[in-house]
């Protein structure tokens, strides 16, 4: 699959957050974040597929389809390996609040400077435990606050 998304973390976090929006707004996609694209068998709602933060990608930006009941997509099944898979897994590290780990899934990004990561291992401590299921609005106000303060180091 051709890598359409953007380099720069802050660009990805902000299209991502619009995905999650578009998944959000449409009863056939539920957000969850333990799974990255998976149409749970026998629930109630169970043509209903869940995707998480990259997943939200994956479905509304990649057009990736939803599997069927009971299977699971994994994200080389998707997307195979290379800089779409290292983009997708930076996302799936930052929607638990894991900054440094997620910019080092991005080898595109080159050397960060070492002061740079400091102050982000910093705030990574100040944010605790991300999840989403516990206050959507308040992590998606998260996510946004960590786009901008990427954006402050250019990346």
């Amino acid at each position: 699959m051709k890598d359409t998304l953007p380099n720069k973390p802050s660009a990805l976090i902000r299209l991502a957050l619009a995905d999650i929006k578009k998944v959000e707004a449409d009863p056939d996609y539920k957000v969850d974040m333990g799974t990255w694209m998976f149409t749970r068998p026998g629930a109630v709602d169970a043509d209903v597929c869940e995707v998480c933060f990259a997943g939200a990608v994956l479905a509304k930006r990649l057009n990736v389809p939803p599997p069927e009941a009971s299977k699971q997509i994994s994200l080389d099944e998707a997307v195979g390996e290379g800089t779409l898979d290292d983009k997708l897994s930076m996302l799936d590290c930052f929607r638990s609040g894991d900054i440094v780990e997620g910019l080092m899934q991005h080898p595109g990004l080159g050397v960060i400077a070492v002061d740079t990561t400091s102050r982000l291992r910093i705030y990574e401590r100040e944010l605790g435990h991300l999840e989403y299921s516990d206050a959507p609005a308040r992590w998606k106000q998260i996510m946004r606050e960590l786009a901008t303060r990427l954006e402050a180091y250019n990346l």
